[in-house]
């Protein structure tokens, strides 16, 4: 029992912690970036109209980035598995190349 608890915490609960911070801080921090610089758009779907950052994919994307990368790590380095982190970095590929695009 106590190695299902180390394995379901490392598995799922510590990539899910580490991507739901960084995409925490991440907003926050290009939130307040873009809102200085000048990279925002009107909401148009709200009375006042607030003025909201654009761009907000790209720290989500540093999250699950985040998350998939520590979850490499752990297999890696920790239990040796390689097995499916090819597929995984794959994965991350594919991410950076759609937040590249998309940005």
């Amino acid at each position: 029992m106590e190695q299902f608890c180390i394995k379901l915490f490392t598995d799922w609960i510590l990539p899910a912690l580490i991507s739901i911070l960084v995409t925490h801080f991440a907003l926050k921090k290009f939130s307040k970036i873009f809102k200085e610089i000048g990279m925002v758009a009107i909401d148009l779907h709200k009375k006042n109209l607030p003025k909201l950052p654009t761009s907000a994919g790209l720290p989500v994307s540093f999250g699950i980035l985040a998350g998939l990368l520590s979850y490499v790590g752990i297999q890696t380095f920790v239990y040796n598995n390689f097995e499916e982190s090819i597929y995984l970095l794959a994965i991350v590929a594919s991410i950076l190349l759609v937040t590249w695009v998309g940005f």
